[in-house]
């Protein structure tokens, strides 16, 4: 940090802390054009930043650097190359502590992060995060809609929308990333965006089944026994028209002089 204050000509009394919020430097100075301006760093409570790591780093090993040193034509290539460029030294080797995982590779040498933290800083490429507020408003929006949706469609057509739904919000949350480094959540809003839908879908089907047997009772009571609905919803395979032989005994009545009545 002390280094960006001494490039961009930060005054140590035109820093502003505001953890949770921003490390303001005042009056900085472009090295190259001499334009003055504000530089708004934005911060978590522990005044920690999150890192725009650029694509590709250029890096040297120390035995390059005293080969060139011998080397005319090569020490010009190089002078050109780091001409007006800000260099960083740092120590790493295999079986040390100095390389380790960040969110775009799994073996990265951690000496590069100082540089990437000055680009950061110096090219104003900030990422935020828009925090928990703005991000349980997402949430909150995306389960409304998935309910209003469901009430107005079928379970097929509901699922196939949610699904273009949240493709639709992966693609906005990419677009936010990669054209403003604003971080928006994916997991909680997508996760609840399932869960919201499967449940949906579980209840729509609990309460149709269940609006079906009440059906079926209330229509058979009426001509068969109360038992037989019962069994009927007990083993829905015995109304299959196959057929069963069964050995059974049969008794007809009739009343005693009916006719004449």
């Amino acid at each position: 940090f002390a280094s960006v204050l001494k490039i961009l000509n930060v005054a140590p009394e035109d820093v502003i802390i505001m953890p949770g919020k921003s490390i303001l430097l005042r009056n900085a100075t472009d090295p190259n054009t001499r334009e003055r301006f504000d530089i708004d760093i934005p911060v978590d409570d522990q005044l920690q930043m999150l890192v725009n790591y650029p694509e590709n780093q250029i890096g040297y090993s120390f035995s390059d650097v005293l080969e060139a040193e011998n080397n005319t034509e090569k020490f010009a290539d190089w002078q050109q190359d780091v001409q007006g460029r800000i260099c960083v030294i740092g120590y790493f080797s295999t079986g040390t502590g100095d390389i380790g995982p960040i969110p775009l590779q799994t073996s990265y040498f951690l000496a590069y992060i100082h540089s990437a933290i000055l680009n950061t800083i110096l090219t104003r490429n900030f990422l935020r995060d828009v925090g928990w507020p703005i991000n349980l408003v997402i949430t909150t929006t995306l389960l409304v809609l998935i309910s209003i949706l469901f009430s107005k469609l079928s379970p097929m057509r509901f699922t196939l929308v949610v699904m273009l739904i949240i493709i639709a919000y992966l693609a906005l949350a990419n677009q936010a990333f990669q054209s403003s480094g604003v971080i928006l959540a994916i997991f909680h809003p997508v996760l609840t965006a399932l869960l919201s839908a499967y449940s949906l879908i579980i209840l729509y089907w609990y309460t149709t089944e269940e609006r079906e047997r009440k059906y079926l009772r209330s229509a058979f009571k009426t001509y068969v026994s109360k038992q037989m609905p019962a069994q009927l919803l007990a083993k829905p395979e015995t109304l299959a028209p196959t057929g069963k032989r069964k050995a059974i005994s049969i008794m007809f009545s009739d009343v005693l002089k009916f006719s004449i009545l």
